[in-house]
């Protein structure tokens, strides 16, 4: 016996009295779906030329449950991935007025900093660091005209060219050969809500003394994102 999709004789159905009570065009639309013989015994409550099932619900509510199982996949996904994170160069601000200039040395240091610090957070899944290579040029331009620091959202816009969740920024303070101060701030690109900011002050214009500080700014940036999770 062959199968059709619908079984006239089941009790929940009341296939029985439905035909028997609706007119023509009804009947010959069930006609050219389930068959004539299927619609004869409808009508009569004899046995059908084929047993009917209703696949339609059966494969309905697999589809639903599949896709229900995979939108909380993809959610827990997106929970246990961390945000991109966008590390732009460190910035340098000398008032110390001392000579001669160590400009290059500063700017040699900043690039270690910011390699530091992007690995340290990469290494402790706090973010996942964008590469920022592919936007390289935009960086320069906007790194030519004013401080990434303090450009008024630029940072944001160049995240957005990176395709990053959030932008970090910082810059090294000499007041003096013995006193400065590193500050980093990061930021929602979306928003622009700052998600995280801190200064340090140190002493000495010392390499050792400028990695002291980022270490401890890394490890208050853990901190802070262990707390908010």
């Amino acid at each position: 016996m062959r199968h059709c999709p619908l079984d006239a004789r089941h009790p929940k159905s009341k296939l029985v009295s439905v035909l028997a009570r609706v007119g023509p065009w009804e009947r010959r639309s069930f006609e050219r779906r389930y068959g004539s013989a299927n619609a004869a015994s409808a009508s009569t409550g004899a046995e059908p030329a084929c047993r009917m099932y209703r696949p339609i619900k059966v494969r309905s509510r697999g589809v639903i449950g599949m896709a229900f199982i995979a939108m909380l996949a993809a959610m827990s996904v997106r929970a246990a991935s961390p945000p991109t994170l966008l590390t732009l160069p460190l910035d340098m601000v000398d008032t110390s007025g001392e000579t001669p200039s160590r400009a290059q040395e500063h700017e040699d240091r900043l690039k270690v900093l910011a390699a530091y610090l992007s690995n340290a957070l990469a290494d402790d899944q706090v973010y996942s660091i964008i590469d920022p290579t592919p936007i390289g040029t935009a960086i320069v331009k906007a790194r030519s005209a004013q401080s990434l620091a303090e450009c008024n959202g630029c940072e944001r816009d160049l995240a957005r060219l990176a395709g990053a969740d959030r932008v970090l920024v910082g810059e090294v303070d000499k007041v003096s050969s013995l006193i400065g101060s590193l500050t980093i701030r990061i930021a929602d690109v979306e928003t622009g809500r700052i998600i995280f900011g801190r200064a340090v002050s140190f002493r000495g214009d010392t390499y050792e003394a400028w990695q002291h500080a980022m270490r401890f700014l890394v490890r208050e940036l853990e901190k802070s994102v262990a707390q908010a999770r």
